[in-house]
C-alpha cells in the first residue's frame, strides 16, 4: 500500500507534464511534511493562533485528534460564516466573561486559563496550526455550535446535527450549505 499526497493543482501539473495520460503519484515523506508543516508561516497573529489554540486545550483536550480539529473547525466556521466577529480571538471571546453569557465555556467560568497540561497543550498548538494551514478536513460538515452529549440544551432544535464526534455532538444551521474549509487530500492507493 503506498500512501500518496495529492492536491489538485499538484496532480493536474504533473498529469499534463506526463505527457502519459497517466496521473503519476507522489510518495510522500511525512516526517518532512509534518517538520515543514511546523515552520510554515501561519495566516493570522499570534494572539487569534493562541486564541484557536486554547479553545481547542480548553474545550477538547481529552478528545481524540478528530475531536480537537472539530472544535477548531467549528471556531474557523464561525469566523468565515459572516455571522459572527471575522477574527478567531473575537469569535472565542464572544458574549463577554460574564458566566453562562459566552459561547465557549471555558471562557466564562471564572477559572485560570492558563494550560497546566503540557502534553494536552502541545497537541491543541498542533491542532490550531494544522487547521490553520488547511492541512485539515472539517470533519463537523460545517458545524458552527456544539455541545457535550451529557447536556441538552434547548437551542439544539433549531439546528441540524450533522455528526457526533467522542462526546460532543455538532450542530449547523438548518438553512446553511456546509462550508468548505480548504485542506489537503491525503489518499491511500493500492
Amino acid at each position: 500500500m503506498i500512501r500518496t499526497l495529492r492536491t489538485a493543482t499538484i496532480g493536474a501539473a504533473l498529469f499534463f507534464a506526463s505527457g502519459t495520460g497517466i496521473a503519476p503519484t507522489l510518495d510522500v515523506d511525512y516526517a518532512a511534511l509534518a517538520a515543514a508543516m511546523l515552520e510554515a508561516p501561519l495566516p493570522v497573529d499570534n494572539q487569534d493562533f493562541d486564541c484557536l489554540a486554547l479553545n481547542i486545550y480548553h474545550e477538547a483536550r481529552s478528545e481524540p485528534a478528530i475531536g480537537r480539529l472539530a472544535v477548531a473547525a467549528v471556531t474557523m466556521n464561525r469566523v468565515q460564516s459572516g455571522d459572527y466577529p471575522n477574527s478567531i480571538c473575537a469569535v472565542v471571546h464572544q458574549g463577554g466573561e460574564k458566566h453562562n453569557q459566552c459561547q465557549f465555556s471555558w471562557w466564562c467560568d471564572g477559572r485560570d486559563d492558563t494550560p497546566t497540561d503540557t502534553r494536552a497543550w502541545k497537541l491543541a498548538q498542533q491542532t490550531a496550526r494544522r487547521s490553520l494551514l488547511g492541512l485539515a478536513a472539517d470533519p463537523t460538515n460545517g458545524a458552527t455550535h456544539y455541545h457535550a452529549t451529557y447536556v441538552h440544551p434547548g437551542w439544539a432544535k433549531a439546528f441540524e446535527q450533522t455528526t457526533r464526534i467522542g462526546r460532543h455532538r455538532f450542530y449547523r444551521d438548518k438553512s446553511d450549505e456546509p462550508l468548505q474549509l480548504a485542506s489537503l487530500s491525503f489518499i491511500t492507493l493500492n
